[in-house]
């Protein structure tokens, strides 16, 4: 089963897709998402939402372009004046989702739970009489040392 529906891409996107080319999108979603489909059951609502709305996007994307799944990560190719240069971000390093993941599909997965950023918050350890710390009321806590 896919992350989605040809008729939740036409809905979503308004293109008119094959079942089997949702579930290529599902399968290029599935690899980028690192969540199998069969963690459905596991997966919070919202995150249900996000892989969906990828896949429609990568469906819709990935369908008219031909040889999509044979395409090589081209770094440079220059000839005649012209020059094609994929696989490089801006100064990032290879960025090989530009030419295999649709752009509205990337941004639907950069919701993901699990692909945003943590944040860690550290809580200072309980004190009693907390607050006092930097008070000349707390020197019995915190006794002075020589250096």
């Amino acid at each position: 089963m896919a992350w989605a529906t040809a008729a939740e891409v036409l809905a979503t996107t308004g293109e008119t897709v094959t079942e089997a080319k949702v579930a290529q999108a599902s399968a290029v979603i599935t690899i980028y998402a690192e969540r199998t489909e069969d963690m459905r059951d596991a997966l919070k609502p919202r995150d249900l939402v996000w892989l969906r709305e990828a896949t429609c996007w990568q469906a819709a994307w990935q369908g008219p372009k031909a040889g999509f799944a044979r395409r090589d990560n081209v770094d440079e190719i220059s000839q005649d004046g012209m020059n094609i240069v994929h696989g490089r971000g801006s100064g990032q390093g290879l960025n090989e989702h530009k030419v295999t993941l649709a752009p509205l599909a990337a941004r639907a997965l950069k919701n993901l739970s699990w692909k945003g950023t943590r944040t860690l918050r550290f809580r200072p350890a309980a004190l009693p009489n907390s607050g006092l710390a930097d008070s000349e009321r707390a020197d019995e806590l915190f006794p002075w040392r020589p250096m």
